[in-house]
């Protein structure tokens, strides 16, 4: 189709494909491991709220990029390296801090306080799931036109990931899982602009500059 070769002159992203993938496979095992941590420490029942935590860091995530709009057009690759070198640390440091918590889910009828110690969890293990909502969004941002691709790339490491994921309980402690996944999490690539000659220093600045001056 003569739209392809447009598309590929206005949106030249190296690694943007692999990126996707290997993030949808880190935020699907994610999600996967902290089940099986919650249905172990707190019983099966709040095993699922794991789904709704995803969706409350995705929702933020989307609603952060709609809010600014076209003042982070042209700054995609970046903002997805900064969301990329965020997630390994998002990942170690929520599920560890989570861990704290000094949450009982026998106390919640007796003790109203447990309902902000589940708040508390609430926030903290979306975070990670921020992230990896930032990275697959401003996939689809630097893909206009091939938004089926960017979304089957998505699905196929969604898929790899949950089979990864159930495999290593087999062997490993979910919480193992849980801490370990900042490793594959820290190999994402990292999608770069081929009209740019790598990252400069004062790149943040000038995004901040534009920031303020297109507001």
């Amino acid at each position: 189709m003569s739209e392809a070769g447009p598309g590929r002159a206005a949106d030249p992203v190296r690694l943007l494909y692999p990126a996707i993938l290997v993030t949808s496979a880190v935020g699907i095992a994610f999600q996967i491991a902290l089940m099986r941590v919650l249905s172990i420490g707190q019983w099966h029942h709040f095993a699922y709220m794991i789904i709704s935590v995803a969706m409350l860091g995705f929702a933020v995530s989307g609603t952060v990029l709609a809010l600014l709009g076209a003042r982070i057009r042209g700054h995609e690759p970046f903002l997805f390296r900064l969301g990329a070198a965020l997630l390994p640390l998002a990942i170690a440091g929520s599920f560890t801090a989570s861990q704290h918590v000094p949450f009982e889910t026998f106390e919640l009828v007796s003790r109203p306080g447990q309902f902000w110690n589940l708040l508390w969890l609430y926030a903290l293990l979306a975070i990670p799931f921020y992230h990896v909502s930032w990275c697959i969004a401003l996939g689809f941002l630097m893909r206009p036109r091939q938004v089926g691709r960017v979304y089957f790339v998505n699905m196929v490491g969604s898929g790899l990931g949950a089979a990864a994921a159930v495999g290593c309980l087999f062997l490993l402690d979910p919480g193992s899982i849980a801490f370990g996944l900042g490793i594959p999490a820290a190999s994402v690539p990292w999608p770069r602009d081929r009209r740019q000659s790598g990252f400069r220093p004062t790149r943040a600045w000038r995004m901040r500059s534009s920031f303020r001056t297109r507001r």
